[in-house]
């Protein structure tokens, strides 16, 4: 994907692997529901730029809120993925296709 997993990638592995298989059949609506929250962070920090007040504690505080679920959000889709017995290599070429047409 889009991201490094440089440290541990086996034991981040290994732990995904583990959220797939505790949530089970879950994990469809899991994944729903973290992409919601990932939305959510990212209309709250826009709106905040949109808004005349700045304040820098709640900007730093907004931007880490983006940065967990964000976090989450890889997660939930790995997992996912995992849960559907969709390969890396799958997504990769989706992700190539579309960057060489799309940019």
């Amino acid at each position: 994907m889009g991201f490094s997993m440089s440290n541990n990638t086996k034991s981040i592995g290994k732990a995904i692997d583990s959220v797939a298989k505790y949530w089970g059949d879950m994990m469809p609506i899991m994944t729903m529901e973290e992409s919601g929250e990932l939305i959510q962070a990212i209309s709250k920090l826009e709106r905040f730029y949109k808004s005349d007040f700045k304040d820098e504690s709640e900007e730093n505080a907004l931007k880490q809120n983006l940065v967990d679920e964000m976090g989450d959000a890889i997660i939930a889709i790995q997992a996912l993925r995992i849960h559907y017995g969709i390969e890396d290599d799958a997504i990769h070429k989706r992700i190539n296709k579309k960057l060489s047409k799309e940019y």
